[in-house]
This record gives C-alpha cells, sequence and structure tokens, in this order.
C-alpha cells in the first residue's frame, strides 16, 4: 500500500470520528469525565453490551478506553467510577457484572492516585451514609448487626472504624443518650479517638494488611451493605439532637436498674447450674421479684393516673442466625402472652417490640433466657445424624416455640387469679387500659403491618422433641408477671 493511499484512508477515519462525535453533540474527542447518569456501561445506539466501557473498539479505534482518559487527564472522574459501583452493588440497579467491572477498573486505576485520595474518597462516603442511617433511625448495634450478615469481615471492621469516628465527631459518650453509650460500650468503641476520617480509613487499611488496590472491594461491600438500607422508627433523641437532650435518670429507673440486675444474676445462674432443685429455686426467686415489680407497677401507674400513651417505648431486639424465622417465633410467643406487640423488619434480622417498660423489659430477659435453654436443648437432642440436620433443628425450635405459649399463656390465666386475691382488687381494669395503650402506639408506629403466616414444619422428629424440650424448660424471670400484664 503507498504512503499517500494510507494518509487518505488515515484522514477518512479521522473525519468519520468527527463526523460521530458531533452527532453527540461533541467536537469530536470524547469527554472524559461522565456524571452518574451517563452510565459507561450502558449500551449505546443499540449496540451490544461489550466489555462495559466502549461500544465496540472498532468505533474507536485510535482513542483509549474511558478509564485510561480518566486517570490520564482526569483522576476526578474515578469518583463518578466510585459512585457507579455504589449504584450497582446496591439499591434498585442492583448488578453484579457491573459492579466487578467498575472495581476492576478501580483497582487498575489505583497507582495513578493521589497519595491520600482512596483515604479521603472512602472515609467521606462511609461514614456519611453511617451518620445518614444514624439520623434515620437505626443504632450502632442493629448496624454492626447487619454488615456482619452481608459483608465480609474486612467491611466489617471498616464500619466498626466509621462508627468509631461518628462516635468522636459527635462527642457520644459524653452527649448521647446511656442506652447508645451502652451500645458503643458493648461494641468496644474507643472513647478517646482523634483521627480524622483519611487517618481512621488509612489506620483501617495498614490494620488488614491489604494494599490500596485490595481494599475497594471490602469497602464498597460494606457501603453497598448499608447503602440500601431504608428508615427505621425512632428510638430516642437523633445524633443530632444529643446536645438539647440530657441523659439524666429518675431514681426510679436506678431502682428498676437495680432489681432487672438482681433477675440477670438470678437467671443467669439458673441456666448455667448442672442442678435441677438449684436452677428452679434460683428461677423462683427470678420469678417473684419480676412479678412483684410488674404488679406494683401498674398499680402504682393506675393510682396515679399516669398518661399510658406516653409511657409506651418501642425497641429492637436483634435475630441472630443461623434459623432466624423460629428465633422470631419464640420471641412472638413470648411477646404475645407479656402485653407486648412484636414485627419483623424482613431479612435484616431485627424485630420491634413495643410495650411498657417494665413489660419490655421482662420480654428481653424471657427471650434471652428461653433461647439459651432451647439452644443447649437443641444441641442435646442431636446425638444422632438424623438430628442434626438443618430441617429438624428449625422444625425442633419452631415447636418449642409453639409450646412455650401454651404453657406461658397457661401460667398467665393462672397467676391473674391468684394476683386478683392477693391484692384484694380486680387487675382486668387496670391492666385492659395498658394494652389498649400499647395497641394505639403499634397502629400509629407501624400502619401497614400484616400478620404473617406460620413458618412451614417438614420434620416431624424434630417438632415432636421440640414440645418435649419445652415441657421442660423454665419460664424463668416473671413468667407469671408477664401473664398478669397481659390478662
Amino acid at each position: 500500500m503507498s504512503r499517500n493511499s494510507k494518509q487518505r484512508r488515515d484522514a477518512r477515519k479521522k473525519k468519520a470520528g468527527a463526523g460521530r462525535g458531533a452527532a453527540r453533540g461533541g467536537t469530536g474527542s470524547r469527554s472524559t469525565t461522565h456524571r452518574f447518569d451517563q452510565d459507561p456501561f450502558a449500551p449505546s445506539d443499540g449496540a451490544p453490551h461489550h466489555d462495559g466501557f466502549e461500544p465496540h473498539e472498532a468505533e474507536n479505534a485510535g482513542h483509549a478506553s474511558w478509564a485510561e482518559q480518566a486517570s490520564n487527564d482526569d483522576p476526578g472522574a474515578v469518583a463518578d467510577l466510585f459512585r457507579i459501583a455504589l449504584d450497582a452493588g446496591s439499591g434498585l440497579r442492583r448488578d453484579a457484572w457491573r459492579f466487578d467491572r467498575t472495581v476492576d477498573r478501580l483497582e487498575a486505576l489505583t497507582p495513578r492516585l493521589p497519595n491520600g485520595y482512596f483515604d479521603d474518597l472512602v472515609g467521606s462516603a462511609a461514614i456519611r451514609q453511617v451518620s445518614l442511617l444514624f439520623d434515620n433511625g437505626w443504632q450502632p448495634a442493629e448496624l454492626v448487626h447487619v454488615v456482619a450478615r452481608k459483608s465480609d469481615a474486612a467491611g466489617a471492621r471498616l464500619l466498626m472504624i466509621c462508627i468509631g469516628v461518628h462516635t468522636a465527631e459527635h462527642r457520644a459518650f459524653t452527649t448521647a443518650p446511656q442506652s447508645w453509650i451502652d451500645q458503643l460500650t458493648d461494641l468496644d468503641v474507643p472513647q478517646n479517638s482523634s483521627r480524622g476520617r483519611p487517618a481512621a480509613i488509612r489506620g483501617w487499611r495498614e490494620t488488614e494488611r491489604i494494599s490500596l488496590a485490595a481494599a475497594w472491594r471490602p469497602a464498597f461491600l460494606m457501603i453497598c451493605a448499608i447503602g440500601g438500607l431504608g428508615r427505621l422508627p425512632v428510638i430516642g433523641p437523633l445524633p443530632c439532637d444529643w446536645g438539647s437532650h440530657g441523659t439524666t435518670s429518675t431514681g426510679a429507673r436506678r431502682k428498676d436498674s437495680k432489681i432487672l440486675g438482681r433477675i440477670r444474676g438470678l437467671l443467669a445462674k439458673a441456666e448455667s447450674s448442672e442442678f435441677a432443685e438449684e436452677a428452679e429455686a434460683l428461677t423462683a426467686k427470678a420469678q417473684h421479684l419480676m412479678t412483684r415489680h410488674a404488679i406494683e407497677t401498674a398499680l402504682l401507674d393506675a393510682d396515679e393516673n399516669v398518661h399510658l400513651t406516653e409511657q409506651v417505648e418501642q425497641r429492637r431486639v436483634l435475630i441472630a442466625s443461623p434459623y432466624p424465622e423460629a428465633k422470631e417465633s419464640l420471641l412472638n410467643c413470648v411477646a404475645a402472652t407479656n402485653a407486648v406487640k412484636a414485627i419483623s423488619h424482613g431479612d435484616l434480622g431485627l424485630m420491634s417490640i413495643v410495650g411498657m417498660p417494665v413489660d419490655l423489659d421482662l420480654v428481653e430477659l424471657l427471650y434471652t433466657s428461653l433461647l439459651v435453654q432451647a439452644t443447649n436443648a437443641v444441641r442435646e437432642a442431636g446425638r444422632n445424624a438424623g438430628q442434626r440436620t438443618p430441617s429438624f433443628r428449625r422444625s425442633f425450635l419452631l415447636s418449642y416455640a409453639q409450646r412455650i405459649r401454651e404453657r406461658l399463656e397457661t401460667a398467665r390465666d393462672e397467676a391473674t387469679a391468684d394476683l386478683s386475691a392477693q391484692y384484694g382488687r380486680e387487675l382486668v381494669p387496670v391492666l385492659d387500659p395498658r394494652a389498649e395503650a400499647v395497641g394505639a402506639v403499634f397502629a400509629e408506629t407501624f400502619p401497614e403491618s400484616y400478620a404473617k403466616s406460620a413458618p412451614a414444619v417438614s420434620n416431624r422428629a424434630g417438632w415432636a422433641a421440640g414440645r418435649t424440650a419445652a415441657d421442660f424448660a423454665d419460664l424463668t424471670g416473671g413468667r407469671t408477671r408477664l401473664q398478669e400484664r397481659s390478662a
């Protein structure tokens, strides 16, 4: 081929490329900056979906790929890739292929990024998302719980770093409600952290011993895991209001904490005791304390004409895997016989419980104790291969929950009659208004709630074993009293 022919061919290519650029509204050179709504992965002009960035390599002869141009001419365009990865990894436009391709591109571009760019970008996005969720009703322990289910270990540790930065920025240990501080303490969040956002992210990478390029994926998995979470009903003051809300506690609260502390200690000893007589005595003492405490609280509120609706509280309980639907069923059974309403938050592993504070205390204590007993019982029952299958254990726990409910309802009816005689007055007029107040607050908080059908049981042997185990369970800590208020 002659030199002149080659020059003419190149000129025709150049002219054709300019025409295509003009048709797109450009000047013949492809833009190196793509906004979030200009998805470089989307097919254009009906072209087949190629490698994710260019419609067809022949059309782009003589041009660098979009990502290569971004790295050479406009480092800030990496932020657009970052947003595309977040969009592909969470939300309604979730696309695993597009997510993987974008992360691969970011990993390839990492060596060309300015120093500190990754730490600043990831730190800003991650901590901003955590702050947004806290302002939308989420609590620290709940976020950690959800991310542990949806992300990897490195992502879960990154979330802890973000919670630590949020804690320092909002001085949470001195301004947050006590329940929030308790969660931070349980999560081992440091009280005195002076690291800024980029420094915190850099510290996370160094602790994980991963390179900049390898850090993209766990960071995205964590941010995407929480990025698609919606609002939750607000429990207590939001972080933006901490400065204007005190965290003082009344004498009654201190008294409650003291009584509950004694009951927790009794239940812990009962659960760990190897002697049935000792466990029964400890459980009876715990039950006596909770029964007396609950009835006295209800009678006191009635005598003082307390506005019951204002006393109703909401809490959330973490539901751990495996067999979450069976554990939800157990919590529902405990709540239903204790004048408490319960609702599941889908696959988040969370349940909300709504009721009077003293009733909520009992539900949490009793549920935790029964869950420990159920776990020990299913482990004890699984002595052969047929009793260690998932279907056996799931059916066991579902049957256990149903039988516990039957026992609780029977005990509730008996306790109502006994305590009415003891106090010389009918308890129904005292307890019914409390149940009505709880129902009103629940309906207002969850107006679109609906009853869910019971989970199906697939293992007959597991069901039978679960009922037997429930017959021997200790209905600990105020089983009676729980019954009185819901009667």
